[in-house]
This record gives C-alpha cells, sequence and structure tokens, in this order.
C-alpha cells in the first residue's frame, strides 16, 4: 500500500510539474514576455532647404501594446545652415519579463538642400558598368537639388537582377563630392564610397548582398 501512495504521488507531482511549464510555455506564447519597439511617424526619408527649420515628426516607442514614448531617446545630428545627410536616432532600451535588456532602435535620414546647389556637374543619365554592360540610371529628385535616385546602383544584370537591382539616393552638393549615406534598401542597409571621374565614376557598396569590390561605370 505505501509502495502505491509513493507512486500516485510521484505521479502527482509530475502532472503538477508538467502543468506548470505548460502554462509557463503558454504564458511566453501569449506575449508574457514583450519586446521593444520604435515606429516612425513621418517618413523615413525627409527632404529641407538650407536655413529652413527643420520639426521632426518623431516617433513611438512600445513595449507590446504599452506606449513607453516617455522612455524613448532621441539624438538629432540636423544643421540646416550647413547642406548635407543627418541622422535622427531613436532608441527604447527596456528589461524585459526574462530580466534581459531589450533595446530597439529606428533611424530618419534628413538631407538639407543647398539654397543655391551646384548646377556645373549635371549627374543625370545612364551608365554602364564596365565588367558586365550592366546599367544604372540617375534621375534628379523633383524639387530637390543635388539629389538623385541611382536605380540599379550596383549595375548587376540577369538573372541576379531580379534580387540585387536596388535603388538609392545619392546626394551632389558640390563638385566633384557625392554622398551615398547608409540607408534602408531592398534586403538591408545600404552605403558606398563614389569617385566621380572625366568618363563616369567608381564606386564600393557596403550591402549584405554585394561584394566590397570597386565597380566602374562609364556615363553613355
Amino acid at each position: 500500500m505505501r509502495n502505491i501512495m509513493r507512486v500516485l504521488f510521484l505521479a502527482g507531482l509530475a502532472t503538477f510539474v508538467s502543468a506548470c511549464e505548460n502554462d509557463e510555455s503558454e504564458g511566453i506564447m501569449k506575449g508574457v514576455i514583450r519586446f521593444p519597439s520604435i515606429i516612425l511617424q513621418g517618413n523615413e526619408l525627409t527632404f529641407i532647404g538650407e536655413d529652413e527649420l527643420y520639426s521632426d515628426a518623431g516617433a513611438n516607442a512600445f513595449l507590446g501594446l504599452d506606449d513607453i514614448t516617455n522612455d524613448m531617446v532621441t539624438e538629432s545630428t540636423v544643421d540646416t545652415s550647413i547642406p548635407g545627410v543627418y541622422t535622427v536616432n531613436y532608441s527604447a532600451s527596456v528589461i524585459n519579463e526574462l530580466g534581459q535588456e531589450s533595446v530597439a532602435t529606428e533611424q530618419r535620414l534628413v538631407v538639407v538642400y543647398p539654397a543655391n546647389p551646384n548646377t556645373v556637374n549635371d549627374l543625370t543619365g545612364t551608365y554602364k558598368r564596365t565588367s558586365n554592360g550592366g546599367l544604372s540610371v540617375w534621375t534628379k529628385v523633383e524639387d530637390v537639388p543635388g539629389v538623385y535616385t541611382v536605380t540599379n546602383i550596383g549595375g548587376v544584370v540577369p538573372p541576379t537582377s531580379a534580387l540585387l537591382e536596388i535603388t538609392a539616393y545619392a546626394f551632389h552638393f558640390e563638385d566633384g563630392a557625392v554622398e551615398i549615406p547608409a540607408q534602408p534598401v531592398f534586403n538591408g542597409i545600404l552605403s558606398a564610397d563614389l569617385t566621380l571621374s572625366p568618363a563616369g565614376y567608381t564606386i564600393v557598396l557596403s550591402h549584405p548582398n554585394f561584394g566590397t569590390n570597386a565597380r566602374i561605370f562609364v556615363k553613355q
């Protein structure tokens, strides 16, 4: 009889422990373990003229469904007195239910374009990559002096073009200088170093899907 009672007790204990584990797992599945997130207000890329007043659209931070915007940190480098590309960074750091620190970040690019932009070098046009014939097209952004969209910035050709034909922004505010800062694009963050030449340019890309080899383009 004593052995039977011991067996029943152990069976009951095992059931209790299993139930507790199931409750804990179910709680996690129901979102008890929460993580922070940040949602930008407005656009990821903002244009503003030199010496104009910049008012940031802001962002909202959440821990699960709870609004923790008051705990969010905002850091801005924007200076509208100097044309260039600036960032506004948002971050929220919390200790979650597991006692772990969780951090969420978001970034906005703010482009301050010059009141009297350089108009000597017009980069509009089609450029051919010398190694494979891939074409990249530069187009001015309407009403934003010195800003271009660059399609197929890596100069890729089929069959890889379907995945790597990325469009990015380039900024040309001074003779001989083009800036392509880190910016969100398809499948990651892209930045590039670009050097102009009489015939076109050489570019080195930084992106998860591209190598770091120099790519040479000639204007058509």
